[in-house]
């Protein structure tokens, strides 16, 4: 389930030099969403000096509220606010959602009997799998497809998204 948070607040010194600015506020919003004990999935700064975007997906063990977003929201806000304050920007915090990958091993637990597509390298080789995420077992994902049974090094994983199943 996708969640989104967005909030409208004063902020043009970020998108003055948004090249410079971006491992700078990248950086303090890491800060802020790992001390909530959730993960930075993606941080996308984008849009124009007049019409700034901040995206912050965020992510943990087990699922993502709207109260967690907001949480999030807020406490953003709060820094960019006092850091900076000027012109508005959109802030939009949420789940990374089903079309982003996971990127990583805590969010693969809460997946397990999901069905995955997945590249894997392996050999030298970059390898596709469709299957079953049936257990997580250290840094070794164990995928069921249709004919075997694969355990998976999660440092040799490329891609992984989870499929939805109707």
């Amino acid at each position: 389930m996708l969640f989104l948070v967005t909030f409208f607040a004063p902020l043009w010194a970020i998108f003055i030099c948004m090249k410079m600015k971006y491992s700078e506020i990248s950086s303090e919003v890491r800060e802020i969403v790992e001390s909530n004990n959730f993960l930075l999935i993606d941080f996308v700064l984008r849009g124009t000096e007049n019409n700034p975007v901040i995206e912050v997906y965020i992510d943990n063990s087990n699922s993502i509220t709207a109260e967690d977003c907001a949480v999030i929201s807020r406490q953003c806000n709060s820094l960019f606010e006092e850091k900076y304050g000027g012109v508005n920007y959109r802030l939009e915090v949420s789940s990374p959602g089903v079309d982003r990958s996971l990127k990583y091993l805590q969010q693969f637990p809460k997946n397990i009997n999901r069905n995955f597509e997945l590249q894997f390298e392996q050999n030298g080789n970059i390898n596709k799998l469709n299957g079953k995420l049936t257990a997580v077992k250290g840094n070794v994902l164990i995928f069921e497809t249709k004919k075997e049974q694969l355990s998976i090094d999660f440092n040799n994983i490329k891609s992984a998204k989870v499929l939805i199943s109707l």
